[in-house]
């Protein structure tokens, strides 16, 4: 079968294809993807050209990433109410502990056998790094998703160097009971220069903060959240 006859007869499965092989991994190279799919790069770069204007993917410094319009078309009213709650009563804690650290700052939720980010935060001094922080993330090797899976809510979990060289990566678990949403917030930065002993301290202080404001919610509110958890 010629290339020009996979692309234009299953141009839908091929996508719902590359956009799976995406969502099990932090980012793959068009290389990478080539040769996952069987496509040819040329063929592969018009089709990721097409996801990449839908919003189904995103171009990175290294290839390419699940774009947030997945998640979009899946439930936007919940995910605007989300984004509310999220900007309203988390994202002052999380701009403290990003300055507190120097780091880039992160939460996550867990979604199947991955983590999605729902917030990234970063100033110039770690542009290249927030950047690189990948909307999908396998929960084995990222901190995020050892913090979200442990059975001890008041764990903080390190990894170092797994999903990037260099890079390590210190979370912890926001929910601390079943009033609150299974969500996570991590620290990034070099593993060079980032104070870890630091870092823990920092993060466990704002975590406990954030933990209050959002028992401080409105009921409606918080279920909103835990419902789109549960449903990920």
């Amino acid at each position: 079968m010629s290339s020009a006859e996979v692309v234009h007869g299953r141009p839908v499965k091929k996508a719902f294809e590359l956009i799976e092989l995406l969502s099990g991994s932090g980012g793959r190279t068009l290389a990478e993807l080539a040769r996952a799919s069987g496509l040819p790069k040329s063929s592969l770069h018009r089709m990721m050209d097409a996801l990449t204007g839908s919003g189904l993917v995103r171009r990175t410094s290294g290839g390419y990433e699940l774009g947030d319009g997945l998640f979009d078309l899946i439930d936007d009213s919940a995910r605007a109410r989300v984004d509310r709650v999220l900007k309203t009563t988390l994202t002052p804690h999380i701009l403290d502990l990003r300055e507190i650290t120097g780091g880039v700052v992160s939460t996550g939720i867990l979604s199947g056998p991955h983590v999605r980010q729902i917030d990234v935060q970063y100033d110039m001094r770690h542009l290249r790094l927030g950047q690189r922080v990948p909307t999908m993330l396998p929960v084995h090797c990222t901190a995020i998703g050892r913090a979200l899976r442990s059975r001890n809510p008041d764990a903080v979990a390190v990894a170092n160097g797994e999903l990037y060289d260099g890079v390590i990566c210190i979370a912890a678990s926001l929910a601390a009971d079943h009033r609150l949403p299974r969500m996570a917030i991590g620290v990034w930065g070099p593993a060079k220069t980032l104070n870890v002993d630091f870092t823990v301290a920092a993060l466990k202080r704002t975590v406990r903060t954030m933990r209050s404001a959002l028992l401080r919610c409105s009921r409606s509110t918080a279920s909103v959240l835990a419902d789109l958890v549960r449903a990920n």
